[in-house]
C-alpha cells in the first residue's frame, strides 16, 4: 500500500512539473511586431493578369446550317428577351417551300380528279386495255 501511495504522489508531482514547464517556463515567441500608431492613408494595390469572361455565356445553335445574313448585336453586348440577334439566309428554305407547295397542289388535283370520277374516255381506254390483256 505504501508503494502505491508513493507512486501516486510521484505521478501527481510529475504532472504538476510538466504543467508548470509548459505553461510558465516555455512561452512561445509572438509572431507580431510593434509599431507606433499614426494617421495615414492605407493603400492596397492588386496586380493580376488574365482574361475577363462574361458572367453568363450562351452558345447559339440553329436547326439548319444556313449562312448568316445579318448580325444585329456585337459580341459582348447585353441583349434582352425577344431582341433580334441574327438573321439566317432562308433562300434555300423558300425554294424547298415552293417545291413542296407545288407537289401538294399536284397531289390535291389528282385526288380531286379521282373523287370527281372517271371520264368516258378513261373508261373506254381502260376497257380496251383489259380486252387486250385477256387475249
Amino acid at each position: 500500500m505504501k508503494i502505491i501511495k508513493i507512486l501516486f504522489v510521484l505521478i501527481i508531482l510529475v504532472g504538476l512539473a510538466a504543467g508548470i514547464y509548459f505553461k510558465v517556463l516555455k512561452k512561445e515567441k509572438n509572431n507580431y511586431s510593434l509599431a507606433k500608431v499614426s494617421r495615414a492613408t492605407i493603400i492596397q494595390e492588386v496586380s493580376e493578369s488574365g482574361k475577363l469572361a462574361a458572367g453568363e455565356e450562351i452558345n447559339l445553335s440553329f436547326k439548319s446550317s444556313e449562312r448568316l445574313t445579318e448580325m444585329a448585336v456585337v459580341m459582348g453586348s447585353q441583349v434582352s428577351r425577344g431582341q433580334k440577334i441574327a438573321q439566317l439566309d432562308i433562300s434555300n428554305l423558300l425554294i424547298q417551300l415552293n417545291e413542296t407547295t407545288a407537289a401538294y397542289q399536284a397531289t390535291k388535283a389528282k385526288v380531286n380528279k379521282l373523287l370527281a370520277g372517271a371520264s368516258a374516255e378513261e373508261i373506254s381506254v381502260t376497257e380496251a386495255s383489259v380486252c387486250q390483256r385477256r387475249n
